[in-house]
């Protein structure tokens, strides 16, 4: 089965922005240990990526955040019943 893949630049962070702590606020009241893994084995990246919303002169200065790291050890740790939905 043949995939289809993009590389694309995208800069560390070495920091987690305060604007993601609500969204970890949730993963540590439902399940503590899968925020552990996140905070110790993953980090957050931004990546070029013109949003539209601004000029075009500026297009160039925009670098939104990238969840690939979490997404892809949250699709690792899914539960049983998450497993069988998809």
């Amino acid at each position: 089965m043949p995939t289809d893949s993009d590389f694309v630049p995208a800069l560390q962070l070495k920091f987690w922005p305060d604007d993601v702590q609500p969204f970890f606020e949730r993963i540590k009241q439902n399940r503590p240990h899968l925020l552990d893994l996140i905070l110790s084995k993953t980090s957050m990246h931004v990546v070029p990526k013109w949003s539209t919303k601004t000029c075009v002169d500026e297009q160039y200065l925009e670098f939104p955040y990238s969840f690939l790291a979490i997404e892809i050890l949250l699709a690792k740790h899914r539960t049983l019943n998450t497993q069988v939905l998809n």
